[in-house]
């Protein structure tokens, strides 16, 4: 795109913002129909980590390998951190409201989020707790190499 082979002109400037904007309705109108929970974590025990794509989209159930679920999938979970101590979780088939994290709710969101990051992964602490099935680690919290999950 720096080269000077490369040139984009249009008539309207305006229409970019409204490319840029033209899923967005839709997009609201699909995460309204969803039942979120606010999971809380416990003060001074477990945290939620985030990463450079903090929203992350993830199956309920297995797909085909390549096949990445969209905002119009509703056998899909939502989490999106919104501290160290609170995410956002939505789901199409499970009630909102609040609840407290376990350890184990903390560690699996911690893996979805930092799984589905393009490059960085941000912790307020040098470490933080994450759960790939059934094993437990403490991962490191400054950028480090992570084998993406698509």
């Amino acid at each position: 795109m720096k080269s000077p082979d490369f040139r984009m002109d249009a008539d309207d400037p305006d229409w970019f913002l409204l490319q840029s904007f033209s899923g967005e309705e839709e997009i609201l109108r699909l995460l309204t129909e969803r039942a979120w929970t606010l999971w809380v974590a416990e003060k001074d025990k477990e945290y939620f980590a985030t990463s450079d794509c903090p929203v992350a989209l993830l199956w309920k159930r297995a797909h085909s390998v390549g096949v990445r679920p969209g905002f119009a999938d509703r056998n899909t979970h939502v989490f999106f951190p919104l501290t160290k101590r609170l995410l956002l979780y939505g789901s199409c088939e499970e009630e909102g409201g609040l609840i407290e994290a376990s350890r184990t709710q903390v560690a699996v969101a911690n893996h979805v989020v930092v799984s589905t990051s393009d490059r960085f992964v941000y912790s307020p602490y040098k470490s933080f707790l994450e759960q790939d099935g059934q094993t437990e680690r403490a991962s490191p919290g400054s950028e480090y190499a992570r084998e993406r999950m698509w």
